[in-house]
């Protein structure tokens, strides 16, 4: 539904070791230090709410998400970070979008487009593949636990749209909602996991053969450290 993600992965891996550890916490530093650029305080930045809630569940220390939020906030000097959306288009016209988190954009441009190009993947123009989506909460819980009353209060809470897949419910919120959502569902429910992510609006349908090379590229996509997650708008 939310197209691929790099979260959706790695979300329910147990005892990962040190090294991806190592990398998932890197990640989460960049995304926080991104969204602390809007403000510090936990209180008044909703988006930042949600990453730093997220990056505690994953284990991050107290000590490394305020050095991310310093970081992103200007307080500890040096290069500041910024957010780029780079495009792509894959097989059938399909869209891609790869979200980065870099001090160097230069740099990261040309790694991930090198990349794009290695595997296929024709770089778009800024904005030609970015209308396919839309940034969204998002809110996983199991399917089993869901039922026509939940709906309703999901609802009543703010849920913009419900999407059942397989044996996972997906709340979808405003993006600016997301962490009040997650709060009133959680007292209702347990939830999986939540995030800011970008849903398509149109899906594409490719070949099995297709698909296995685009999901080959974007594991590859996803190496490079400064990517902090991929999204098409695949069928899969």
């Amino acid at each position: 539904m939310s197209g691929h993600s790099k979260w959706a992965k790695i979300k329910h891996q147990k005892g990962a070791d040190d090294l991806k550890k190592g990398q998932l916490f890197s990640k989460f530093s960049s995304i926080i230090a991104l969204a602390a650029r809007d403000g510090a305080d936990l209180s008044m930045n909703a988006k930042l709410r949600v990453v730093v809630d997220k990056a505690k569940a994953s284990g991050m220390t107290k000590d490394a998400i305020t050095r991310a939020i310093n970081r992103g906030s200007g307080a500890l000097g040096g290069n500041s970070i910024e957010e780029i959306k780079l495009e792509a288009y894959g097989p059938n016209g399909s869209g891609i979008l790869v979200v980065c988190a870099t001090d160097n954009k230069n740099r990261t441009i040309a790694k991930v487009r090198n990349t794009l190009t290695k595997n296929n993947l024709k770089p778009a123009d800024s904005g030609s593949v970015l209308w396919m989506f839309e940034e969204v909460g998002q809110i996983e819980i199991d399917k089993s636990l869901f039922n026509e009353t939940l709906e309703l209060q999901f609802i009543e809470m703010g849920a913009k749209d419900i999407v059942e897949e397989d044996d996972l419910v997906y709340i979808i919120t405003e993006a600016k909602d997301l962490a009040e959502v997650k709060n009133l569902v959680e007292k209702e429910v347990k939830v999986n996991d939540f995030a800011l992510v970008f849903r398509h609006t149109q899906g594409v349908e490719l070949s099995d053969n297709d698909k296995e090379k685009l999901n080959k590229a974007i594991d590859e996509i996803e190496e490079n450290d400064d990517v902090i997650d991929v999204y098409t708008n695949v069928l899969w």
